[in-house]
């Protein structure tokens, strides 16, 4: 199955963390083409609605930390990107603006009105990728993308998007399905568009930057094999044809007690309800009539994004300090935290930014140059 192939293909390109952070890409890949299947054939409700299974992620983590390294390996990359291949569209954005991701309406060569369509819609059937969110939330800002949020919560949604222009009416539906991802911010996990993704976190240590160093060295000089990528592109596009053999999805009653037991949230439970779907599609295959299954290893996972929505919620600017702080022994001066800041990117402005909140939430003290944590 291609949960397995995925994970196979990464560790022998040597990728680090693959076992943590590449499941869920696959299981994005694999609810997004039920979606697709689900729109055309109808065989899965929620409430006499179709559903819509869609799994966009937003991966957060420092510059330079393997954001943009899964994106490519993952899809990005035209000709090894694993899912790039498979039959769909991959779009790969480095920046974004609200017309170059809904599209506007222009005139043509001899004054005729048209549409010109965005990224959401050229890819509406497939991945659209873009390097660094914190693009499109600077659009937000601008006067002339302030439609940016409200667009792109309609286009996680429900996926019917309407533009409403002085000359006319830009109108289409997609089923697009988002990658991306962020450097380390304050994120709304409240607000409507923060609960639509699903969310990966990488807050890494001196040990982390030392591993990745070895697992660059380590992939040098290896090449990509035609025949085994011919062979993940026709297991891909085999999984995709599968899916229109199932007539019925059943969600156990184990679900519910394991959303209790874990403390999830109702405006999450799809989100998760998703993550369960698409861990069985791309680990066991599709059927006609699938039995969701819960076993350790998809626990595992559910567990892992429950804490990243934590830590993300929390403030991941925090939590990377708190980090540096506990790896310095505890404590510290401003000197050598300064120096390891530098591993993230962040100013010395930037660091006396994170530590007076942290001191205002209680969670360090400083007298002088010296910082500890609190007990």
């Amino acid at each position: 199955m291609i949960y397995d192939m995925v994970l196979e293909e990464l560790k022998d390109r040597k990728a680090y963390l693959y076992e943590k952070y590449s499941p869920f890409y696959t299981i994005s890949f694999a609810v997004h083409n039920f979606n697709i299947m689900n729109r055309k054939r109808r065989i899965y409700y929620e409430g006499k609605k179709i559903l819509n299974a869609r799994l966009p992620i937003l991966f957060v983590s420092p510059a330079g930390f393997m954001k943009s390294y899964y994106l490519t390996n993952m899809a990005g990359d035209k000709d090894v990107g694993i899912f790039n291949n498979a039959g769909m569209k991959v779009g790969y954005e480095q920046s974004m603006t609200e017309a170059g991701l809904v599209g506007t309406l222009g005139k043509d060569g001899f004054g005729e009105q048209r549409s010109i369509p965005g990224a959401a819609e050229i890819y509406k059937d497939g991945l659209m990728l873009v390097d660094e969110f914190s693009g499109i939330t600077q659009a937000m800002k601008s006067t002339t993308n302030n439609q940016m949020d409200s667009q792109l919560l309609t286009i996680l949604d429900g996926g019917h998007v309407v533009k409403r222009l002085a000359c006319g009416m830009h109108e289409f539906d997609t089923s697009v399905t988002l990658w991306t991802g962020v450097q380390p911010a304050k994120i709304d996990m409240a607000s409507g568009l923060g609960r639509r993704f699903c969310y990966m976190l990488f807050m890494p240590t001196r040990k982390d930057n030392k591993m990745i160093m070895q697992a660059r060295h380590n992939a040098k000089n290896i090449q990509p094999d035609p025949t085994e990528m011919l062979k993940i592109n026709n297991m891909n596009k085999s999984f995709i044809a599968s899916l229109n053999t199932i007539e019925r999805v059943n969600y156990p009653d184990e679900v519910l007690t394991l959303y209790e037991k874990m403390g999830i949230f109702s405006f999450e439970a799809a989100l998760y309800d998703q993550l369960i779907l698409g861990y069985n599609l791309a680990k066991f295959g599709a059927k006609k009539k699938i039995d969701l299954v819960i076993n350790d290893e998809l626990k595992g996972l559910l567990t892992l994004e429950k804490e990243w929505r934590l830590e993300i919620n929390l403030g991941v600017d925090l939590g990377l300090m708190k980090n540096m702080i506990r790896i310095l022994g505890g404590k510290t001066n401003t000197q050598m935290l300064a120096a390891e800041c530098t591993m993230v990117g962040w100013n010395a402005e930037q660091m006396n930014s994170v530590l007076n909140d942290m001191q205002r939430y209680n969670m360090i003290s400083r007298v002088g140059n010296k910082v500890e944590l609190a007990k």
